[in-house]
């Protein structure tokens, strides 16, 4: 009798650890992953000292804060705000996809932003 008592309270406690590590699995997913629809991933430009930026938020909570162009040598800022509307729709795109939102050098080019005389920006 004792001894089916210690296997039904393994097994309970075996049941609890289970339960917690796939409860805890589906919160963290959810939390930094999970982006249900495009309509609470919303996005913001705005200017810098030489340029422009730009903010991606989630639920009117800034997720991403972009003042510079990403994939590029150096701290540049996007020269106009086309251009950073732009980077911030592919990313944006990213996050409803479940992609990570990372832009590289070639999503830069894809865009025509890599290829743009950056010495220009500084002019008036």
């Amino acid at each position: 009798m004792m001894y089916m008592k210690r296997k039904i309270s393994r097994l309970r406690l075996i049941l609890l650890i289970s339960f917690a590590v796939a409860l805890f699995s589906i919160i963290t997913y959810r939390a930094f992953f999970y982006i249900p629809a495009s309509d609470i991933v919303n996005v913001e430009t705005y200017r810098v000292s030489e340029g422009w930026g730009y903010k991606i938020l989630l639920d009117d909570r800034v997720y991403i804060d972009q003042p510079f162009i990403p994939g590029l040598p150096g701290r540049k800022p996007f020269p106009d705000q086309k251009s950073a509307l732009q980077a911030a729709g592919m990313v944006k795109a990213k996050l409803v996809q479940g992609d990570i939102p990372h832009l590289s050098r070639e999503d830069m080019q894809k865009l025509g932003i890599d290829s743009m005389d950056m010495s220009d920006q500084n002019e008036p």
